[in-house]
């Protein structure tokens, strides 16, 4: 995450917090929202406006296609593709949408190339029925350690 050129899909509060407590430690972080209404408290929405340098706020913007792209000299990139044909890249995406889980952007990746692929499922896309945030927090700590192990950061 430091220094990390990071995504955050969703409008809602936890979009927002995700990029507020994140705004420290990330190089730079983008809220995509697929309207241009926003769910999240309003204090939330005026802590990450006051934040513009480092947190940018991208309306309208429905993504269409989520996958990987390797970059000469660089590591893997996150690849998002939006309805207007526009691409976007990034070194870390978080998907922070609805109450019920929205997995359409994962739907065509199978469960064995997903971690090859550098995309770690954790929370309620994971554990589905098992909505609870002590099996999330788990599930983060677990994947935070794997990342740790197998990339060397």
């Amino acid at each position: 995450i430091i220094n990390k050129k990071i995504a955050i899909i969703g409008g809602g509060d936890a979009a927002f917090d995700y990029a507020l407590n994140l705004e420290e430690l990330a190089a730079h972080i983008t809220i995509f929202n697929r309207t241009n209404s926003f769910q999240c408290l309003p204090l939330l929405f005026k802590r990450v406006r006051q934040k513009k340098k480092k947190i940018t706020i991208k309306i309208n913007k429905q993504i269409v296609k989520f996958g990987y792209k390797e970059f000469q000299n660089s590591p893997i990139q996150a690849e998002l593709e939006f309805a207007d044909n526009s691409k976007a890249y990034f070194n870390i995406v978080l998907i922070a949408i609805g109450r019920n889980p929205n997995s359409f952007l994962i739907n065509n990746l199978s469960e064995e190339n997903v971690e090859k692929q550098g995309l770690f499922i954790i929370g309620d896309l994971k554990n589905k029925s098992y909505r609870q945030i002590s099996l999330a927090a788990s599930d983060g700590i677990k994947c935070a350690m794997k990342i740790v192990k197998e990339k060397n950061f």
